[in-house]
């Protein structure tokens, strides 16, 4: 059978703070080639340098089939991986909060660890690379100053895991409701070794693509995501994924939450469990507050660029779920 061509088309957009790439396929199948023979990847390089470019079949790196993802996912082990429970409460600034945390935490019977926050005033002594410029080229607005302390509390757990014996953070915001058997479902979550970070929080206004990968023995589904939901209130995260997301996320532009969703950039699948367990405590409001929705720019060159690099993500969110 003579190898089916695919015909890679790049776009390039130059700007600040990196080439916002995408790479589109068009691409000739027969009858006897499934989608699983085919590599969906995007190109880095200039419209003026690359066109088009014909590649066969023989030359891709990679090919995924149809059920590799619950072949390649479901691997078990007899060896529960160590991990701990974290949330990122503040004793005396919201003892509240606190207090919410651990009356649930003891009710779940879990050893939680309590994460003062960054604050506002501590943001210069936490290691970063955030660029005012770079948010407002990519999404029309600068972050608060909330918006980024909270992304940084993240970021120092991520680095305080690599620092730990722990395999698994298990990560909490201090005004999230879970559920109380939350240590039986993460430890079911464990049986799928290659899935490195779980969600087990959503906006739920927001809405939400996903594929079931299985049910577990608490009757959730175990799902990867297709459109990863915005919510960094609750998830689990392992060493490695802590480990390839840091170089990323440091250079951070929004808020982390969608950081962690751009998963064609930091190459770390978003998996999750559903029903939720953890929600929203519909006590408490946002420490972050109200993220502005209007754009606060008036120059129709950024305005222009934002657009773009926003159909460019979607356009690679979609290539990469294609592709696997």
């Amino acid at each position: 059978m003579k190898p089916s061509k695919l015909i890679l088309c790049s776009i390039c957009i130059a700007g600040y703070p990196s080439d916002a790439i995408v790479g589109c396929v068009i691409y000739k199948m027969t009858s006897t080639i499934s989608f699983g023979d085919i590599l969906v990847r995007g190109i880095r390089s200039t419209v003026s340098q690359h066109t088009s470019a014909s590649l066969t079949l023989k030359n891709c790196k990679k090919t995924f089939s149809t059920d590799s993802l619950r072949r390649g996912r479901t691997l078990k082990s007899d060896k529960m991986p160590k991990y701990s429970y974290h949330t990122i409460a503040h004793k005396t600034l919201a003892p509240a909060r606190f207090e919410w945390m651990a009356s649930q935490a003891e009710a779940a019977k879990i050893d939680l660890n309590f994460f003062p926050w960054v604050t506002v005033d501590d943001i210069k002594d936490v290691p970063h690379q955030y660029s005012e410029a770079a948010s407002r080229w990519r999404h029309g607005r600068a972050m608060k100053p909330t918006e980024l302390a909270c992304s940084l509390s993240h970021l120092q757990l991520w680095r305080q895991l690599l620092n730990s014996t722990d395999d698994y953070y298990i990560i909490f915001e201090d005004d999230m409701a879970f559920e109380p058997n939350l240590d039986e479902i993460v430890r079911s979550c464990f049986t799928y070794r290659k899935a490195r970070l779980i969600k087990l929080s959503a906006l739920e206004h927001k809405p939400y693509r996903y594929d079931v990968i299985d049910t577990l023995p608490t009757g959730h589904q175990f799902i990867r995501f297709k459109k990863v939901p915005y919510s960094a209130g609750a998830y689990i995260i392992s060493r490695s994924a802590a480990e390839t997301m840091i170089p990323y996320c440091e250079k951070i532009h929004v808020a982390m939450d969608a950081m962690m969703c751009r998963t064609w950039n930091h190459k770390v699948a978003s998996y999750g469990v559903y029903p939720l367990p953890a929600i929203h405590a519909p006590q408490f409001e946002s420490a972050v507050g109200d993220r502005p929705l209007q754009r606060d720019h008036d120059n129709p060159f950024i305005k222009g660029y934002s657009r773009i690099c926003r159909m460019t993500d979607s356009v690679r969110r979609r290539v990469l779920n294609r592709a696997s």
